[in-house]
């Protein structure tokens, strides 16, 4: 019975830990409307804009936006976009690039070419080729296949930018009190339940031992005592 105790005990501990764990997701993009020289760049954090940075932030964001993401790259865009697609209305286009983070490590990156708000290509980076997630983006698609050298560059360039980009903006000395509070809680709430799980573990293993083995023990039976009927002084 001890033993189903202390099974019950990790398994509560671990999905508490798992539970306490923020993911966070960091989007780069650079949006344009076909026809216009203008272009739009911003960084979303949890969906939130990244508006104020110091100097090592714009130089993560600069690598990502602007320095990978040249004038050719712009005119194949347009090019394909204006032959393809119906000329009912201006046509706007949005590139994504998107990293999963868990703490400072990335889970899941992606890379997608919106057009009108809708998917138009997507990057499998499992091979570093182009999906077309619809027919007009097939000749775009072929274009970009042909330099998986680049493609490879951009996807490298996003993991270290990401990786950066999420340790800058966590240690930045001028962040405001809330923000550094809560990134120090989601660090020590993990740890803390951790800790007070396994010594709820340790004493129900001792308490256990001491109990006569004639009385059957009950799971959470002896965590019940401690919590509920505290020894008399």
């Amino acid at each position: 019975m001890a033993t189903n105790i202390r099974l019950s005990l990790i398994v509560i501990l671990c999905k508490l830990c798992w539970s306490l764990q923020r993911d966070t997701v960091i989007q780069f993009q650079r949006s344009g409307v076909v026809g216009k020289v203008e272009t739009v760049e911003q960084v979303l954090v949890n969906g939130d804009s990244l508006s104020s940075f110091g100097k090592d932030v714009s130089r993560i964001l600069k690598a990502v936006l602007l320095s990978n993401y040249s004038n050719k790259t712009l005119k194949m865009i347009e090019e394909n976009i204006y032959n393809t697609m119906k000329k009912e209305h201006k046509n706007q286009y949005m590139r994504v690039w998107e990293c999963k983070m868990s703490g400072f490590q990335v889970l899941v990156l992606s890379d997608r070419l919106l057009v009108d708000g809708k998917d138009f290509l997507s990057l499998d980076q499992t091979t570093d080729t182009w999906t077309a997630e619809v027919p007009q983006a097939l000749t775009l698609k072929q274009l970009w296949d042909r330099d998986s050298k680049l493609t490879r560059r951009e996807r490298m360039q996003l993991h270290d930018s990401c990786t950066e980009l999420i340790k800058e903006i966590t240690c930045e000395p001028n962040k405001r009190p809330t923000e550094a509070g809560m990134d120090m809680m989601s660090v020590l709430a993990p740890l803390l339940a951790g800790l007070a799980f396994i010594s709820l573990a340790i004493a129900s293993f001792l308490i256990s031992n001491k109990q006569d083995p004639t009385i059957p023990v009950y799971p959470g039976g002896v965590i019940g005592s401690i919590v509920h009927y505290p020894q008399n002084h």
